[in-house]
């Protein structure tokens, strides 16, 4: 099996996970930009699960971006960043 590398997590899984509906209550949308791209996700609570996997799957500076989001989204922003202009 090919060991898939952060960024290689990152490509796969984002796109699967903005598809995802909302995971019970009336949590709304958000917004993240991480790696340069934006993605819109359905549900706030879809997208913390995603980046909070992201954040204990990787290491280093991704792990980083992934922790930065996360914080963003449970800070309560309507558009999160990764931190990295």
């Amino acid at each position: 099996m090919k060991k898939l590398s952060d960024y290689d997590f990152f490509e796969i899984s984002q796109k699967d996970a903005a598809k995802l509906g909302p995971f019970g209550g009336d949590d709304g949308p958000v917004a993240v930009t991480c790696y340069r791209e934006r993605v819109e996700f359905k549900s706030r609570k879809a997208a913390r699960k995603f980046f909070e996997a992201g954040t204990l799957c990787c290491s280093g500076s991704e792990a980083g971006r992934y922790a930065h989001v996360v914080a963003d989204i449970d800070a309560g922003a309507a558009e999160a960043t990764d931190g990295v202009s």
